[in-house]
């Protein structure tokens, strides 16, 4: 049973870095595109912009940690 989960938990691990990878690349893409269409002042009113960069910014500092407690058992 314990090797059981801890396999459950390897899997579940990849899955969501998977995921989280995926839409970080996604995320960062309409960021870019809308940085490019958007001048500084549009961004910063914009309710939309805002909330994927906090999004963004969310996904990239769970990963970050993440990594920090996979590396801290290798």
């Amino acid at each position: 049973m314990k090797e059981r989960a801890e396999q459950m938990a390897g899997r579940a691990i990849m899955q969501l870095t998977e995921v989280a990878m995926r839409y970080l690349e996604d995320v960062g893409q309409v960021l870019t595109e809308m940085e490019a269409t958007h001048d500084d002042a549009e961004l910063t009113k914009s309710l939309e912009y805002q909330t994927l960069l906090a999004g963004h910014s969310g996904l990239q500092e769970m990963m970050d940690r993440m990594n920090q407690q996979i590396n801290k058992e290798i």
